[in-house]
């Protein structure tokens, strides 16, 4: 109903009025006020949507307390109620923003007809208002669509006929120069919490959040300068692990490295699965940086550049590619002579990012895992066989 307020200092001038608008109009709630400082008082308490101010009021004018009365509300409707038809008043009232008068005395019909035209001036207000509703919740969906997309396309480099740089400008969060990669782990069947995840990002960080491919959920997160890169990411993953409450099972994020550019967010994406290869840790998360490396200072730009061979096979579907890569990379370890442990971890890292990649593009994997320690070559090969011909 709308609540409209009469104000005027005579009682029989308030009660015809509100006589006429009642056998006129059935959805009005109506009070009334004797002078300008009562009227002000309901305005603040009551909030009315509609006032009939009479303008000569003893003590307060009518101009006066719509003035006040606006300082607090600015979306009342106001309807000048004046014995007086004169220029001066009306000026006034314009610099109020009041765009509707009635002469006293006023007929029936004229009271009827103003308050008619106020409603219709109210229905055609909500249609425009909820239009441009139904405009910002739309535009609010294909910027989610966009988000997502732009995550999908930097992380495993979909084709698609529109250009990145264009996406990116349509998204509302900017990318900064240094961001990094966290990838969430879900519990199966909790995907319904999607939502909430990702409305506790938006409030704690500046992030591009992806899709949520089965359990898993990739964030682009842009790096705050005023912070630490642990302590920011920490911050993260304690907003995000809150939503679990106590009951933390199965979830889990990898925090990938720093880069500095769009074009290496891949590689912090491929780091921040491999941080995810031991959910047994009580911390529920991991970064990258904390997993036991094995390498070779002078291995780690061959290491990368097959892991970016490695990521473009499973996005174009070319198991066979894959499975003579890991047969390859662990021949070649074999004839260097390198550690046992080393290429045991190597050989798992790039199953597991097999693995976790290929559930994100919709197909079953189960997850590689290891429970003895190699002590051949051989033993590493036959695990690869294992899995990959599974």
């Amino acid at each position: 109903m709308i609540k409209l307020l009469i104000v005027d200092d005579e009682p029989i001038e308030r009660d015809g009025m509100q006589a006429i608008l009642q056998r006129a109009y059935n959805d009005f709630d109506i009070k009334q006020a004797k002078n300008g400082k009562i009227a002000i008082d309901l305005a603040a308490s009551w909030k009315p949507d509609w006032i009939f101010m009479d303008i000569m009021m003893p003590g307060m004018t009518g101009l006066e307390a719509i003035e006040k009365i606006q300082q607090g509300n600015r979306d009342i409707q106001f309807i000048m109620v004046t014995a007086f038809d004169t220029f001066d008043y009306a000026r006034q009232a314009i610099k109020l923003g009041v765009k509707n008068y009635l002469l006293k005395p006023s007929k029936a019909g004229e009271i009827v007809a103003t308050v008619g035209k106020l409603l219709e001036q109210q229905a055609q207000k909500e249609q425009v208002s909820a239009a441009q509703h139904q405009q910002k919740e739309d535009f609010q969906k294909a910027l989610a669509i966009v988000e997502t997309d732009v995550v999908t396309q930097l992380l495993f480099d979909h084709v698609h006929d529109v250009h990145i740089e264009l996406l990116v400008d349509m998204l509302e969060i900017p990318a900064t120069a240094e961001k990094f990669v966290m990838t969430v782990l879900v519990p199966e069947g909790l995907g319904r919490l999607y939502p909430q995840v990702k409305e506790k990002i938006r409030q704690t960080e500046n992030a591009w959040i992806g899709a949520l491919y089965g359990c898993q959920l990739p964030i682009i997160v842009f790096r705050d300068k005023e912070k630490s890169f642990r302590s920011q990411a920490i911050s993260l993953v304690k907003a995000i692990l809150s939503i679990s409450g106590s009951r933390q099972e199965g979830w889990f994020v990898g925090v990938g490295p720093v880069c500095e550019s769009l074009e290496d967010i891949r590689n912090s994406y491929q780091k921040s699965l491999i941080a995810t290869m031991d959910l047994s840790l009580p911390s529920r998360y991991r970064f990258s940086s904390d997993v036991p490396s094995l390498e070779k200072v002078g291995d780690a730009a061959f290491i990368k550049q097959q892991e970016k061979k490695l990521f473009d096979f499973i996005r174009l579907g070319e198991w066979e590619s894959i499975d003579r890569l890991v047969t390859d990379l662990i021949r070649r370890f074999e004839q260097e002579g390198v550690n046992i442990l080393w290429t045991q971890q190597r050989t798992l890292e790039f199953l597991w990012i097999t693995a976790r990649v290929m559930g994100e593009i919709g197909i079953d994997a189960t997850i590689p895992i290891t429970q003895f320690k190699p002590k051949t070559i051989d033993s590493c090969l036959w695990k690869r066989f294992k899995w990959l011909d599974g």
